[in-house]
């Protein structure tokens, strides 16, 4: 069953490229100021995520997983909580064998100043609970692009293209 866990082992597997452009696989660490690729602050990573549906892997088809990132709180800012659903084949309907689900849940370290903002946590309740803490490097302003989510700050083993702020469940490019 194609279970989206938007995971770099299945949401582990979460990772891979920078923002709107070059591929940076190999990194997990800011290249400096004006590089065009950095660790994310908190903020950065609610906009990129909140309402956003993630691409896994980038450049598919297939596609391992597909995301949609829905806030507890929606608005201007979102909250740093809330829910994953998995796209699969749609919305739930007659003759929809593989229907959207809500697979998990996520949440952002929003403090300032400290090594640990911008961290998001994902919680897959799929087969006991897995939790999978991501650093996220990419360019700033967020946008529609690739991102590297970068666990245990090791580097990505695929790529993630987000589908910025689509605002409903959608299938990827």
């Amino acid at each position: 069953m194609k279970r989206a866990i938007w995971t770099l082992a299945v949401l582990g597997a979460i990772q891979t490229a920078v923002g709107p452009g070059i591929a940076m696989a190999a990194n997990c660490a800011s290249s400096g100021p004006g590089s065009g690729y950095n660790k994310l602050d908190g903020d950065e990573v609610r906009n990129l995520v909140s309402t956003s549906v993630a691409c896994n892997p980038s450049g598919g088809p297939p596609w391992i997983n597909q995301e949609y990132h829905v806030p507890t709180t929606p608005g201007s800012p979102p909250s740093a909580t809330g829910t994953m659903i998995d796209y699969k084949k749609g919305p739930p309907g007659p003759g929809n064998k593989d229907p959207s689900t809500t697979v998990g849940s996520y949440s952002i370290d929003l403090t300032t100043g400290t090594s640990t903002s911008g961290r998001i946590t994902y919680t897959y309740p799929v087969g006991g609970t897995r939790t999978f803490v991501y650093t996220v490097f990419g360019s700033a302003p967020v946008g529609a692009g690739n991102y590297d989510f970068c666990l245990n700050g090791s580097p990505p083993a695929k790529t993630i293209e987000i589908k910025y702020q689509t605002g409903a469940p959608a299938a990827c490019p």
